[in-house]
């Protein structure tokens, strides 16, 4: 008798600048190698039922709770009317998808964490001040599944924290593809990258207050952000105040293969974000041999090991400069640091094993 066939919930697919697109994209192709059936049920613009793909997507309200049972009750109808049978459900965070009846919760931030603590502006500010207690709600009922799991144990001290959670919490991790993620020929001039979400929550604004310091000592560098965002305009709006415009690209969202010449070229890669669940940038940035420069967050430290990182400890702009300006002056130092992280994601931070970790779980609930 074959396994249940599993559906993972998710608000994108394929990915668009967001880790989660591309740990569910992963973790699916992973676990149909083991021979288990896999669905993805996410956001998209008219309702589609792709049997090829195994991706099903339905219009999403962004109005809690009116949004979520809408898409509930959608998803329910596709269901009924398809092939898929007595599928395990299995909901990711960050967007708190409650309304879909669920199996497995499966959390990579905790929401109310982040908007508790972080920096909001303009309409994001005015929609999570609104829709904070319900989406706080939500959150809260995914912790009703059958089974909880988080990409770490920062995650999950998180969840503890924030809704005094006493239930158990399977840490399944987080993974790199590193036959596609691997080291290439670098930049003949020095480069600095940042890759993911241009969110004021990230340290967007930081990286760019950085490189003002950073291009007074090495005035050829280049910094490249990669990614789109709520903070694209204060981005830009702080590249022109700090005169950096021949210093900075910003090209959007690019195609893996674009992606993975960037970490190629790149000689540091610098995550300065304030909030982290497991970072799948700073996984593909180790596999790619490019030395990680990351702030000091509980995340941070669980992935990473003082010999294949540098840690920002005060999170300060001055920190971050002289770090990354220490990488660009000692490059066979930094090198062999580089290759030190690439090692480790090879041999832990594969999807074997986040796959094998998952089909654990699964096999338990037949």
């Amino acid at each position: 008798m074959p396994p249940r066939p599993v559906l993972f919930v998710t608000s994108e697919l394929p990915p668009s600048g967001a880790g989660i697109g591309v740990f569910v994209q992963s973790l699916a192709r992973a676990l149909s190698l083991r021979g288990r059936e896999c669905w993805v049920a996410t956001w998209g613009k008219i309702p589609e039922f792709d049997s090829t793909k195994r991706v099903i997507r339905i219009p999403f309200v962004p109005v809690p709770p009116i949004g979520d049972k809408l898409f509930a009750l959608a998803l329910t109808r596709l269901l009924k009317n398809s092939s898929i049978d007595d599928p395990i459900m299995n909901v990711h965070s960050p967007y708190p998808q409650s309304g879909t009846a669920c199996d497995i919760a499966t959390f990579h931030i905790v929401v109310k964490n982040v908007l508790s603590h972080g920096q909001f502006t303009g309409l994001k500010k005015a929609q999570y001040r609104l829709g904070f207690p319900i989406l706080c709600k939500n959150e809260e009922a995914l912790l009703g599944s059958k089974i909880i799991c988080a990409v770490s144990n920062a995650v999950a001290d998180d969840l503890r924290t924030e809704y005094d959670f006493k239930g158990q919490v399977n840490i399944v991790g987080n993974a790199v593809d590193s036959s596609f993620f691997k080291p290439g020929r670098k930049s003949s001039e020095p480069r600095v990258l940042y890759v993911g979400r241009l969110d004021l929550n990230k340290g967007v604004l930081d990286f760019v207050r950085m490189a003002e310091q950073v291009v007074h000592r090495f005035p050829s560098v280049k910094f490249h952000m990669i990614g789109r965002g709520s903070a694209d305009s204060h981005i830009k709006r702080e590249i022109r105040r700090l005169e950096l415009d021949t210093s900075f690209e910003l090209p959007g969202y690019v195609p893996p293969e674009t992606l993975l010449r960037e970490y190629q070229k790149a000689w540091v890669y610098v995550s300065p974000t304030r909030f982290e669940g497991f970072a799948t940038s700073i996984l593909e940035a180790m596999s790619c041999g490019t030395l990680p420069v990351v702030s000091d967050i509980p995340s941070t430290r669980e992935m990473l090991r003082p010999e294949e990182a540098l840690f920002c400890h005060s999170k300060s702009v001055q920190e971050y400069a002289n770090l990354v300006t220490w990488v660009l002056s000692n490059t066979d130092q930094a090198g062999l640091m580089a290759r030190t992280a690439r090692e480790h994601a090879v041999h832990d931070y594969s999807w074997e094993k986040v796959s094998s970790r998952y089909e654990t779980i699964l096999n338990g609930l037949g």
